[in-house]
């Protein structure tokens, strides 16, 4: 059972990223069909990634998204199986995080406003609050309370980084 709970941990994402790559290539090869004179025409991905407003919305989304499922997505078996908790425990301290991360979003515009409207230091400091937190991870989690408090730490800061991409 074990084994079979770790390789639908590892499992899932890589279908869903996998699915979504193969829905991207149907899309790029696929021709979408065009108002002038009924032609069909690609999708014009080339435009669309190279523009850089669409580069600064689109690679901070996927990041904050890849990172934040990820968590949700492993950390209920690294937490059962670094701690020996069981699933039931293990479940409610994963909870915490996401809810750290809410808080976190909520508080971003007062950070942003602290720092004087300028997202460069509020990006800096969540970038190193986020490093400070995967390095507490690898090298100071004793106990299954102290990885989620890291682990929410994290998220806060790619949460508030995040807010300053999207919405600043």
């Amino acid at each position: 059972l074990w084994m079979s709970v770790k390789r639908v941990g590892i499992g899932v994402p890589l279908s869903l990223v996998l699915t979504i790559l193969a829905a991207m290539a149907v899309l790029y090869i696929v021709p979408a069909a065009s108002k002038e004179g009924g032609k069909a025409q690609a999708f014009p991905w080339k435009t669309l990634l190279t523009d850089k407003k669409v580069r600064g919305i689109l690679l901070p989304a996927m990041f904050h998204g890849t990172m934040k499922d990820n968590i949700s997505l492993w950390m209920t078996v690294y937490i059962m199986d670094s701690f020996g908790v069981d699933l039931q425990q293990s479940s409610g301290y994963v909870l915490l995080i996401p809810t750290v991360g809410f808080f976190a979003r909520i508080l971003a515009p007062e950070l942003y406003r602290m720092v004087k409207e300028r997202d460069k230091p509020l990006l800096m400091w969540g970038f190193f609050a986020a490093i400070a937190g995967a390095l507490l991870l690898v090298f100071c989690a004793y106990s299954a309370w102290l990885a989620i408090a890291y682990l929410s730490l994290i998220y806060m800061a790619v949460s508030v980084m995040n807010g300053c991409f999207l919405s600043f």
